[in-house]
């Protein structure tokens, strides 16, 4: 960000009502770095370059925020991913910031800042803190001896000897030459031409696609991209449990076949695998004077693509119909193999914290269809295309 642009947001900020530093929350930090990360700072190092931005030492107990930050591999570069949230839980805003490259320096200074403004908002009114001073530029001197000149004729003269150095002293370096070096009293090095850095090898600086994140009011934009996850491995993984009711269609003599599911599901970026256990009450329709019924017992694998709070899912199920019959005479139980395919949409909506609540609808069709027969006439049998609807809660592990 450009010092103009830095003005303009802290004076954005100084406008906002101000808050004292006792007013700040105390934070709990939670720190990783995967193994392809560790030219990042480690979390010692995070927590001194934070409490230097917000003026003190913010973390300790009891937490009022919890921060979690994470950095670890993406498919151009490195990926960060700060989250934050009340100590009940209440998510409070996250961010997940990319660089391309192995090098960490950027990227660091970037989510040091995004945990800083989650932490006090005012902070982009504060200078950055100064970085520590590079190591003075230290001449190796030469390992190989140095090369003699041959004698010079005169000395082998026989007139009267004279005092001489076996060796000439080294000529003092040109101030022209482009590879002189003066050393200053602190030990620095300097170019003894402002022109002599042309002739030295170019260091080509790139500038790294990290961003500062935007948390609350006064906060800086950040580009579109800067808030998708990584698509490559780098992207973290959530998992949830769901369990929840549903009313099944065609899968019954019954209008409704009324159930309960259990699951759980797992995935990065875009792409969940769910693993979903179904178990259908018994639902019966009139028939010869009696009852005849049918329940289902099943198990699915769900493959889901889920675009924000929306998702759309294959479903390949396998599992038990047993059916029953009261009253009719001749009329008894049997079990037969139950396997399905078919497709669900979701949708879901925030409750509290890791509570959600979605909305579910199958639609499914059969590879083997079941008939009941009673005294050789079909009382019932199953239709080409059943579906199912679904009021599940969930419960987000991370």
């Amino acid at each position: 960000m450009s010092g103009v642009a830095l003005t303009l947001v802290g004076l954005l900020v100084l406008g906002a009502q101000a808050a004292s530093e006792d007013e700040l929350p105390t934070v709990r930090l939670l720190y990783s770095r995967a193994p392809e990360a560790l030219g990042c700072p480690d979390e010692a190092a995070l927590r001194r370059a934070v409490a230097a931005r917000v003026g003190r030492d913010p973390f300790g107990e009891p937490a009022q925020l919890v921060l979690r930050a994470s950095v670890g591999p993406a498919r151009t570069g490195l990926t960060a991913r700060v989250e934050a949230a009340t100590s009940s839980g209440e998510p409070r805003g996250s961010r997940v910031l990319d660089s391309r490259g192995r090098g960490c320096a950027e990227l660091a200074s970037a989510m040091e800042l995004a945990i800083s403004i989650a932490i006090d908002p005012l902070c982009l009114a504060k200078p950055p803190p100064p970085r520590e001073p590079p190591e003075p530029f230290r001449e190796v001197p030469d390992a190989r001896p140095p090369d003699l000149d041959p004698p010079d004729a005169g000395f082998m003269d026989s007139g009267p000897a004279e005092e001489t150095d076996a060796l000439a002293p080294e000529a003092a370096p040109d101030a022209t030459t482009p590879d002189a070096t003066e050393l200053d009293a602190g030990g620095e090095s300097e170019p003894a031409d402002a022109g002599a850095s042309d002739a030295g090898p170019e260091i080509a600086i790139h500038e790294v696609d990290a961003v500062a994140p935007a948390w609350g009011e006064g906060m800086p934009p950040a580009p579109a991209d800067a808030g998708a996850p990584a698509a490559g491995g780098g992207a973290p993984v959530e998992a949830s449990i769901h369990v929840g009711v549903v009313a099944g269609l065609g899968s019954a003599p019954g209008v409704v076949a009324a159930g309960a599911a259990l699951g759980a599901e797992a995935g990065a970026g875009w792409f969940r695998m769910g693993l979903e256990g179904r178990a259908d009450l018994p639902s019966s329709g009139g028939y010869a004077g009696g009852r005849l019924g049918t329940s289902l017992l099943m198990a699915s694998l769900v493959p889901c693509a889920r675009v924000g709070l929306a998702g759309i899912c294959a479903l390949v199920s396998g599992g038990a119909l047993l059916a029953s019959a009261s009253d009719i005479p001749g009329a008894r139980g049997s079990t037969t193999a139950y396997v399905d395919v078919g497709a669900r949409a979701t949708f879901d909506i925030a409750l509290h914290g890791p509570l959600w609540l979605r909305f579910q609808g199958d639609l499914r069709v059969p590879l083997a269809r079941t008939t009941l027969r009673v005294g050789g006439g079909i009382a019932w049998s199953m239709p080409v295309v059943g579906g199912s609807l679904g009021l599940t809660g969930l419960l987000k592990l991370r």
